[in-house]
């Protein structure tokens, strides 16, 4: 082998070898940076979400507090259980109740 190709390849092959390691430390936080992003919005989507829970089911309290007050029994219940069938909230979003024994007294 001449000389001169052996001083090229002992120049080029580290030079190849450091480009291929950073190439692979690359990757490997690339990977790690959009596991670390994918759980951060899951985790701010998912309080979002319970967030807006809350809000619904405190609206769904305010809507139905006046007929707890009036607690004329049977009639209150069922004007509650109307109010709450009439609420919607997104395309697919509704109230259900049950009562403290588990039965469902409404599902629209």
């Amino acid at each position: 082998m001449k000389l001169r190709l052996k001083i090229l390849l002992l120049a080029a092959v580290p030079l190849l070898v450091a480009l291929a390691a950073i190439a692979v430390a690359v990757y490997v936080q690339g990977l790690q940076l959009a596991q670390r992003e994918k759980e951060v919005v899951e985790s701010a989507w998912l309080g979002s979400k319970e967030s807006e829970l809350r809000h619904y089911v405190s609206l769904a309290y305010s809507a139905i507090a006046p007929l707890q007050e009036a607690s004329d029994g049977d009639a209150a219940r069922e004007r509650a259980l109307a109010l709450l069938a009439q609420m919607e909230f997104g395309h697919d979003g509704y109230f259900f109740v049950y009562d403290l024994q588990g039965r469902n007294l409404m599902h629209p």
